[in-house]
C-alpha cells in the first residue's frame, strides 16, 4: 500500500485533507526508526515468500531422493530442476583437498639449484 494509505490505517486521519496525510506520510517515513524497522518488516516478508514458494533444502534433498528410490516420476526436467535447486541452496558443491608439504628452505634451495644446472646444460 501507499505510505498515505498505511498512515490513513495507523492514525486517526479523520478531518485530514489528502495532502496532509501525503505530507505527514512522508515526514514519518524519514524519520530513521520507522525506516529501519520497515526494512526489517519488508526483509522478514521477503524471506516468508521466498520460503513458502521455493523449497528448501529439505525439500530438495527429500525429492532428489524419492526420485532415486523410484518413488516419484523423475523425468529430465524434473531432475534438472531439483539439481539447480540442489545447486543454488550450496548442495552439490565440489570439494578439493590441497595437500602443501612443507620442506626447510635449505631443501628448497637444493632442489632449485639442481633444477638450474639442468637446465643450463641442456
Amino acid at each position: 500500500m501507499s505510505q498515505a494509505e498505511a498512515y490513513r490505517q495507523s492514525y486517526s486521519t479523520s478531518g485530514m485533507k489528502p495532502e496532509t496525510i501525503r505530507r505527514e506520510a512522508h515526514r514519518l517515513m524519514k524519520n530513521p526508526n520507522v525506516t529501519t524497522m520497515l526494512g526489517e518488516l519488508n526483509a522478514a516478508a521477503d524471506a516468508k515468500v521466498i520460503n513458502d514458494r521455493i523449497a528448501d533444502r529439505t525439500e530438495v534433498l527429500e525429492t532428489l531422493t524419492r526420485m532415486m528410490r523410484g518413488e516419484v516420476e523423475a523425468d529430465g526436467n524434473r531432475v534438472r530442476a531439483a539439481q539447480l535447486l540442489a545447486q543454488a541452496h550450496g548442495l552439490l558443491k565440489e570439494r578439493t583437498e590441497l595437500v602443501v608439504h612443507e620442506r626447510p628452505s635449505d631443501e628448497v634451495k637444493t632442489e632449485l639449484l639442481r633444477r638450474l644446472n639442468e637446465l643450463q646444460k641442456a
